[in-house]
């Protein structure tokens, strides 16, 4: 097994209710969050035979749950999706001899895999990307929603054991879409001290310079090291506060200046979470470390526990949403399902196989 960086996505799953408090008129919570619902819609996949599990988008992407798992923790719950890029014949050449080894018709294709875990509390879904890049918001929305004609069922449960709480049945069942950051400039603002800075040279800026420090090292360890390596600078143990307007400009001037190829600050916000900011930061993906398998899948315990961590670290992302009292939640679990043919299917409770 080899150890990699593994790139994690974040979206956001929203299922609204028309709420009425008693106070002001009804009114549509769109932020709203009930992971039951969510749950609803990968149970009814799951319970299907694998092989009818599978969808097919634009003729050429090919999706399927391979594994699901809602009682992972009281927090989270876990599953392994599979995909296949397919629709034209390819070969399968062999890079050191150039020969033909093998071809694969146009309905066969090469294995991905992506890992995800869903936070009950917060509707955040966090999932690994697939080599085949299928696993994407559109196709993850339209798959997780394929069951869509169970939905009825769900509803009518929750909306008769409901006063104040409806689900309007016209109405998407839940959405999904990518979580954004908090604006950058308003992140800065909430840091509380910066431990260090972290600048890696570009390769213009290694080029052009015929002194200093970096030379000199290159210079002085020539006999030890390769010609070609990527730097380093760190900056760290500062006598002085940087504040919101110096971290401002010095993360403008990194962002235009072609002297540096990358760049990191870390330190801590007011409620004391170490924070990392980056030439990344204005999105909401992560990166996470971990064993990969053969296939250069993550290893999937070592993923859950990462990100889970990561999610406890991040004050962004561990977020917990309070419940309404006057809400009764329906378990998914628990919904009767009529099939065709008119019998009741009550299911079984589904764990990752």
């Amino acid at each position: 097994m080899e150890r990699q960086d593994i790139k994690v996505r974040v979206y956001k799953f929203k299922t609204p209710i028309i709420y009425d408090d008693g106070v002001n008129q009804r009114r549509i919570l769109t932020d709203y969050f009930d992971f039951e619902r969510i749950n609803f819609c990968l149970i009814n996949i799951v319970r299907k035979e694998y092989i009818n599990r599978k969808k097919t988008y634009k003729e050429s992407e090919t999706i399927w749950l391979d594994t699901y798992n809602p009682n992972y923790s009281d927090d989270y719950a876990i599953g392994k999706l599979y995909s296949v890029s397919h629709g034209v014949e390819a070969v399968n050449v062999d890079i050191n001899s150039l020969i033909e080894k093998a071809r694969l018709g146009v309905e066969e294709g090469i294995q991905g895999a992506s890992l995800f875990l869903i936070d009950k509390q917060s509707g955040y879904l966090y999932i690994t990307e697939d080599k085949n890049h299928i696993c994407n918001k559109y196709n993850i929305n339209n798959y997780f929603y394929s069951e869509k004609k169970q939905k009825k069922h769900f509803i009518k449960e929750f909306n008769e054991v409901n006063d104040k709480a409806t689900i309007e049945g016209r109405s998407r069942f839940f959405t999904l879409q990518l979580l954004e950051p908090i604006p950058l400039i308003e992140q800065l603002r909430r840091m509380r001290s910066v431990k260090k800075i972290d600048l890696y040279p570009s390769e213009i800026q290694n080029e052009n310079s015929n002194r200093g420090l970096l030379d000199s090292l290159k210079a002085d360890l020539s006999d030890y090291l390769p010609s070609l390596f990527k730097a380093k600078v760190e900056l760290s143990g500062f006598q002085e506060e940087l504040t919101a307007d110096v971290l401002e400009e010095l993360i403008e001037y990194l962002s235009e200046s072609d002297k540096y190829e990358q760049y990191k600050l870390e330190g801590v916000n007011e409620d004391n979470v170490r924070r990392v900011f980056s030439s990344d930061s204005v999105t909401r993906d992560f990166i996470i470390e971990c064993d990969t398998t053969v296939e250069g899948w993550p290893q999937e315990e070592q993923f859950y526990d990462a990100t889970i961590n990561r999610i406890s670290e991040d004050d962004q992302l561990n977020i917990r949403q309070e419940p309404l009292s006057d809400v009764i939640n329906v378990q998914a679990e628990d919904v009767e399902i009529r099939q065709e043919g008119g019998e009741d299917d009550q299911g079984a409770r589904t764990q990752s196989s």
